[in-house]
C-alpha cells in the first residue's frame, strides 16, 4: 500500500510510528493505495492560525475527517492492520490485549471495545513490554504468543490516564456506535513513550477476560474449562478458517494456563489489581 499527501507533516508524523515498515517503491497504476488532503492553514485575526479538516482516503472513500493529525495517523494505522492482517491466517488471530511479563504473556481477549489499548496501556507503563493493543497472533506450532508490531491505538477519551502523551488538538465528536467514533479518535503511542518496548514472541502465561461492570469493586473470578472456551473463540478473529482446529488448539492452551475473569469499573482500578497478582501468577507458570 501507498500514501500520498498533500502535507509532509503528516508524512513525518507517519514515519515516526512506522518508519521501520517503509520501503521505495513505485506505485502501480493498479494498486491501492491512501491519499490525504491535509486542508489549508488560515490566518485568523489576531495571528490565530486555524488548520482545515483533514480527510484520509482510501481510494476514493473517505475513512477519517477530522483536525487533530496524530488521530489521522491512528486511523491509518489501524485501517492498515485490520486490511493487512485479514489473510494472516497462518496463526491465530484474537482480538485482545497482551503484554509480556517475566517472560510471560499476559492476554486479556474481549469484544471490540475501545478499553482493550487502554488496558494494554496501562499494563506497559506499569512496567511490562508490549505485545499487542487488540490484536495478537498465537502460534499453532511452538504456542508462542506473537506481537503486532504496531503501535498502540489509545481512545481520545483515555488519553488522560497518560500524561506522557500530549492531548488530540482540535477534537471532534464523530457520530455513530461507541466503535465507529472510537475508530475515528484513537491516538497512536508507542511503548517507548510509556518508558517500555515491544516484546519479543512469548508463551502465554495466564488469560484473564476483562470485564467492566458500574460501581463493581475490582475483583478475580476463577472460570469453568466451557465459559473460558467460549469467550476465548468469540475473540477469535478466524475461527472460520481455522475451524476444529481452533478449538482444540484453544482448549489445550487453557487447560494448561490459569484463567481468570477481572470484573472492574474502570481499567486503571482493575490493572492496579492485576499487577498485584501478575508477578507472583506469571513466576508459578513458569515454575
Amino acid at each position: 500500500m501507498a500514501l500520498r499527501s498533500t502535507d509532509p507533516g503528516f508524512l513525518s508524523v507517519l514515519r515516526g510510528y512506522l518508519g521501520r515498515y517503509r520501503v521505495e517503491e513505485a506505485v502501480g497504476e493498479h494498486e491501492a493505495f491512501f491519499s490525504a488532503d491535509c486542508g489549508v492553514e488560515r490566518r485568523m485575526p489576531g495571528g490565530k492560525v486555524a488548520r482545515g479538516k483533514l480527510t484520509l482516503y482510501f481510494g476514493t472513500m473517505p475513512i477519517f475527517k477530522g483536525r487533530d493529525m496524530e488521530q489521522m495517523a491512528g486511523r491509518f494505522i489501524g485501517f492498515v492492520r485490520d486490511t493487512a492482517t485479514k489473510a494472516s491466517n497462518e496463526y491465530l488471530r484474537v482480538r485482545a490485549a497482551a503484554v509480556s511479563l517475566n517472560g510471560s504473556a499476559l492476554v486479556l481477549p474481549g469484544p471490540p471495545t475501545p478499553r482493550l489499548p487502554t488496558l494494554a496501556g496501562l499494563l506497559t507503563r506499569a512496567g511490562a513490554e508490549y505485545l499487542g493493543d487488540e490484536l495478537i497472533n498465537v502460534d499453532p506450532i511452538l504456542l508462542r504468543i506473537h506481537p503486532a508490531g504496531l503501535p498502540l491505538l489509545i481512545d481520545a477519551d483515555d488519553l488522560s490516564l497518560f500524561p506522557q502523551v500530549p492531548p488530540p488538538v482540535g477534537r471532534s465528536r464523530a457520530k455513530g456506535s461507541d466503535w465507529a467514533r472510537s475508530a475515528m479518535q484513537r491516538h497512536p503511542v508507542l511503548p517507548e513513550t510509556l518508558g517500555s518496548q515491544f516484546s519479543a514472541p512469548v508463551p502465554l502465561g495466564w488469560v484473564v477476560f476483562p470485564e467492566i461492570r458500574q460501581g463493581a469493586e475490582a475483583h478475580l473470578e476463577p472460570l469453568n474449562a466451557a465459559d473460558a472456551l467460549f469467550r476465548f473463540t468469540q475473540a477469535c478473529l478466524n475461527l472460520h478458517v481455522w475451524e476444529d482446529r481452533a478449538l482444540i488448539l484453544i482448549r489445550n492452551l487453557l487447560e494448561e494456563k490459569p484463567v481468570s475473569l477481572l470484573v472492574m469499573s474502570s481499567p486503571e482500578q482493575g490493572i492496579e489489581l492485576v499487577r498485584t497478582v501478575a508477578s507472583r501468577m506469571m513466576r508459578e507458570v513458569r515454575a
